[in-house]
């Protein structure tokens, strides 16, 4: 993948500076050891790259080990790489201020602490373009990540993807710290985030990310979440997926992200927006214009009592009080027999999760719950991710929460009124698909039969792992 094209007078001298550049771009050399330059300004600097206007995105690996040269190398997402030589020497152990990087496409300007730390790249130009580039240092204690990828806005003047890249540090469990890098308009913003609430399943780890304050743009502000999934021991990737949100001005705009190099392929996405739908419901949609409803909706043609926040685009599914029209309980959206693409071992359902806030109480009684269900077969359905109301002193209007043993009551992750990331997930195997079926069904099972019993669901992912 690293073909780096070099000038020279003779076919030797090619082959030898051809041989140097790969010795120190190769970011994932076994033999190198990140911990001998911890604390030290030399090592290996990860970070992310943007054009203003978010045509180009890449990634970026700056490798500093000798003094005479540093080289740093953008490897885009569209497999092709640029090459930048460092113009001055780099004194080991000293601060490095302000370093001219150079290349046939790039330059740019270097700095970082004596010990690795607080380090920059500012005057970034690439092909006579304004760009940015965002760096840490990557260490034994808290590798880099970075990953490139881009944000859909169906509502934009310009609806074509554009640059939402993240920069991760940390070694991918437990917290972890997060850099956003996004275009809009003409330039690029930046902005913090983390992860948190990660599990295991299988070869795999996944977490909830999201911005910590937002990405500031000018009096408005980009607010995102989402999920992310890692490889953690057979399999290496990373992949974040997940929505936006910009407020503060009179457009108001949302939307969804996700990074280049995916860890699953999406098996069906289902966003609720237009008629082209991937999924079918046990009894046709239908709303009493008030309380009783179980449709797809942009809120219009429901009780304008009924707020949840945080919508993607304009349009979500919505059940309330689902037998007031005479529908019988349970009622179900369905995904039926989906193509298996990799026959991979895991599989995961992500979702947006709401429901109407009731003020001082919610309504969930014992017998209300929405039950997330996968089958190989359409016949034998197992539980996948369980909505319960808590236990509380009463049978009656609790909270809905993720029920995380199978008890019947919701103990987990609440459900509030502001939509929010879910995920369950599941494995393809000889136990659960003991007929070695090619297709899986998702369906969402709905046992709510009174009024301000509820739930809203907006963008579900089925993502099987490669």
């Amino acid at each position: 993948m690293k073909k780096l094209l070099i000038l020279s007078l003779s076919a030797l001298f090619m082959a030898a500076c051809s041989q140097d550049e790969q010795e120190l771009t190769t970011p994932n050399d076994t033999a190198f050891d990140l911990k001998i330059f911890d604390d030290t300004n030399f090592g290996v600097y990860e970070g992310i790259f943007s054009t203003a206007k978010g045509d180009a995105r890449a990634t970026v690996t700056i490798k500093i080990i000798q003094e005479d040269v540093a080289m740093a190398t953008l490897y885009f997402n569209d497999g092709t790489t640029t090459v930048a030589r460092s113009k001055a020497p780099i004194v080991k152990g000293e601060a490095i201020d302000l370093v001219a990087f150079g290349g046939n496409d790039i330059s740019f300007l270097f700095s970082a602490d004596a010990d690795g730390s607080n380090s920059s790249v500012t005057d970034v130009v690439y092909k006579k373009e304004a760009a940015d580039i965002i760096t840490a240092k990557s260490t034994s204690r808290v590798p880099v990540t970075s990953l490139t990828g881009s944000y859909v806005c169906v509502d934009c003047a310009n609806p074509s993807p554009r640059t939402f890249n993240v920069m991760i540090s940390g070694d991918g469990t437990g917290d972890q710290t997060y850099t956003a890098q996004a275009s809009f308009r003409g330039n690029t913003y930046n902005g913090n985030g983390a992860q948190d609430g990660c599990a295991t399943a299988g070869n795999f780890d996944y977490c909830n990310v999201g911005d910590t304050g937002g990405i500031s743009l000018g009096a408005g502000t980009i607010n995102w979440n989402g999920t992310v999934i890692y490889g953690n021991s057979l399999v290496d990737c990373t992949q974040l997926i997940g929505q936006w949100y910009f407020t503060g001005s009179a457009n108001d705009k949302t939307g969804t992200f996700s990074t280049d190099n995916p860890c699953a392929s999406v098996l069906a996405f289902e966003d609720f927006e237009d008629d082209t739908l991937t999924y079918t419901t046990s009894v046709a949609e239908f709303t009493d214009g008030g309380g009783d409803f179980f449709l797809r909706t942009d809120g219009n043609d429901i009780s304008g009592a009924y707020v949840v926040d945080n919508i993607v685009n304009n349009s979500f599914f919505a059940a309330m009080d689902i037998d007031g029209e005479g529908a019988s309980l349970p009622v179900y959206l369905e995904f039926t027999d989906l193509t298996l693409a990799s026959g991979a071992e895991q599989l995961f359902v992500e979702l947006l999760l709401a429901e109407d806030d009731d003020g001082s109480n919610q309504d969930w009684d014992d017998s209300d719950n929405v039950i997330i269900q996968y089958s190989f077969d359409n016949t034998t359905w197992n539980d996948l991710l369980n909505i319960e109301g808590e236990s509380g002193g009463s049978a009656f209007n609790n909270t809905p929460r993720v029920d995380t043993n199978g008890d019947g009551f919701g103990d987990g992750k609440e459900v509030t009124n502001v939509f929010d990331n879910f995920v369950g997930t599941f494995q393809n195997n000889g136990t659960t698909n003991p007929t070695a079926s090619g297709t899986v069904s998702i369906r969402i099972q709905f046992q709510l039969n009174s009024g301000d019993e509820d739930i809203a669901i907006d963008n579900i992912y089925i993502l099987e792992a490669l």
